[in-house]
């Protein structure tokens, strides 16, 4: 009898914690991203891979770019480590493409505690768009839980 009700507190519950979840997971990769140390890094050789991406159930096979990185952290030891795979035709490829070629240094930023994980320009808008994505999930969820408990009382 108080299934519709109990089902749409529930799910306002749900979408209430998905959206602290996302609030706090954001600021806190954020937070530790603001700690990492700064570096010059040498771009020593370009990874390639293919890969098949479906588009309107259509395979499409792409090409996808990894440059390999070779820099000095601030206690002196060299670390050897790779960007995560890009599309090449993705902004994040044609932002960086000159700046991928053998030979040339890049402005990186490192985990002091674990050098090989590193990255290239700013993630801020990425960890919000991860935030934003969590919020509109959790509207959906919530919207849901009202329409729920809005049946229960109209039917």
């Amino acid at each position: 009898m108080y299934l519709l009700i109990i089902s749409g507190i529930v799910l306002i519950a749900a979408g209430i914690c998905l959206i602290a979840a996302g609030i706090l997971q954001c600021r806190r990769k954020m937070a530790a991203e603001a700690e990492y140390l700064p570096a010059d890094a040498e771009v020593t050789a370009i990874n390639k891979k293919y890969t098949v991406h479906l588009w309107h159930f259509i395979p499409i096979i792409g090409r996808e770019y990894s440059p390999q990185l070779l820099f000095r952290t601030e206690e002196g030891m060299d670390v050897k480590t790779a960007l995560p795979y890009c599309k090449a035709m993705s902004s994040v490829y044609k932002d960086c493409l000159y700046a991928f070629e053998n030979g040339n240094t890049i402005p990186i930023r490192y985990d002091q505690y674990s050098p090989q994980t590193c990255y290239y320009g700013s993630q801020r808008g990425f960890r919000l768009r991860e935030a934003a994505y969590k919020f509109v999930a959790a509207s959906i969820i919530i919207l849901i839980g009202i329409v729920l408990i809005y049946f229960h009382f109209h039917i």
